[in-house]
């Protein structure tokens, strides 16, 4: 599967009422948290954008929750945010943020969402995110801390990506990645591995990462280790459930 282009990003933003936050405090908090100029916003009672050297941001309100069938699934399952569910159930409105990158990169394009949700965070009212491309919820407080780390050499994948781990029956479990097709790539799936939770999440990781960086460079039958004794093979593969088509399939 070749990298392809994602022309936009998008992210939903959940607020305590339904007001917009001021376009100029956005871009205010925006310039100083990551030192880049933006051009004039524009803005009315419901809507604001502006540009970056790296693309543009369009953020819009809806004067209503978040359909909370979207939630429910992300909140049960959040590595991050135990209280996901009683936090967000009670929010009245919610922001969709959008980021369009110049040179149509899909990375470029998260990566700069990731800097306007920040912004946006730092104002008030907000409850916390729901990063839909990789079915996720994420308190403000934990996206700020990931965003604060993120560069173009650690990208803040436990924001994009749900690295989600099932027990199977037995002493095995299964991990699948949600979030990597709209960066460009093939979803990463382990499957019936006695590894402990914690190595394949690593793993998984460390992996996804590797991809962003490089480019679907991991052809079906390549091997990759993390370390000089570990050896992991790869598949392209059909995925264990029948909508995702091929998969990144590790074997270690």
């Amino acid at each position: 599967m070749e990298k392809k282009e994602n022309v936009m990003s998008v992210a939903m933003v959940a607020l305590r009422q339904a007001s917009v936050p001021a376009a100029k405090d956005v871009v205010h908090i925006f310039k100083n948290l990551w030192n880049e100029e933006t051009a004039e916003e524009i803005e009315d009672d419901a809507f604001f954008g502006f540009d970056t050297p790296e693309g543009q941001i369009v953020c819009g309100l809806m004067p209503s929750p978040i359909p909370w069938e979207e939630l429910e699934g992300p909140c049960a399952t959040s590595l991050f945010w135990e209280n996901a569910a009683d936090e967000l159930k009670g929010h009245k409105a919610h922001l969709i943020v959008t980021a369009t990158p110049g040179d149509g990169d899909p990375i470029v394009g998260a990566r700069l969402l990731t800097k306007a949700v920040a912004a946006i965070l730092k104002t008030k009212g907000v409850v916390g995110v729901y990063w839909g491309a990789g079915t996720l919820v994420h308190s403000p407080e934990t996206f700020l801390e990931h965003a604060a780390q993120m560069s173009e050499e650690c990208l803040p994948l436990y924001l994009w990506i749900d690295f989600r781990v099932m027990p199977d029956e037995g002493d095995t479990l299964t991990l699948f990645t949600t979030g990597m097709e709209t960066l460009g790539f093939m979803e990463i799936e382990v499957v019936q591995s006695q590894t402990e939770p914690a190595e394949a999440v690593d793993l998984a990781f460390n992996i996804a990462h590797y991809l962003l960086d490089n480019g679907p460079v991991l052809k079906d039958g390549d091997t990759i280790g993390m370390s000089e004794t570990q050896n992991v093979s790869i598949r392209h593969v059909p995925s264990i459930f029948t909508e995702r088509g091929n998969v990144y399939r590790l074997g270690f």
